[in-house]
C-alpha cells in the first residue's frame, strides 16, 4: 500500500484490499486499547515498527490535520478562510470548510452537539476561520 500510495494512510474501507483494512482497523483497535491501559496484544515492538514505516494511528486526526493544512493554503493563497461549499478548485476542502464552520457555530453557540475540540477551534481561529 505505503509503496502505491506513497504513505499508510489505510482507509477503514478500502474496496481494494479489505484484508488490508481489517488488519488496519485491528491494528488501530489494539493500540487504542493499549495506550487506554487495557488488556492487548500489540507488543512495543510492533508499535515501533508500525510507526517506523509511517503508520497512521488515529485516521480521523490526520486527515483533519491534512485539511487543516489545506485551508492554511487556500488562506495564503486568497487571504482569507471563506471557501464557498461550491468551489471548484478543491472540492473536499469546501466540504470540510463547511463540516468545520457548522461544529464550530454549534460550539461557540454551546448547542449540546457540538463536538469540536478546544485545540481545533483555537487552530481554526488562528487562520481566521468565521
Amino acid at each position: 500500500f505505503r509503496e502505491i500510495n506513497g504513505h499508510c494512510l489505510v482507509p477503514n474501507k478500502h474496496p481494494e484490499n479489505p484484508a488490508l483494512a481489517q488488519w488496519i482497523k485491528g491494528q488501530r483497535y489494539l493500540y487504542k486499547s493499549k495506550i487506554d491501559g487495557k488488556r492487548s496484544t500489540i507488543t512495543d515492538q510492533k508499535v515501533t515498527a508500525l510507526e517506523e514505516a509511517g503508520f497512521v494511528w488515529d485516521s480521523h486526526k490526520a486527515v483533519w490535520a491534512e485539511q487543516l493544512e489545506e485551508l492554511k493554503d487556500f488562506q495564503e493563497q486568497f487571504g482569507h478562510c471563506n471557501v464557498l461549499s461550491r468551489y471548484e478548485g478543491n472540492y473536499p476542502l469546501a466540504i470540510w470548510v463547511k463540516r468545520q464552520r457548522r461544529e464550530w457555530k454549534n460550539k461557540i453557540d454551546s448547542l449540546p452537539n457540538n463536538c469540536m475540540a478546544d485545540e481545533r477551534q483555537q487552530q481554526l481561529e488562528e487562520l481566521g476561520f468565521v
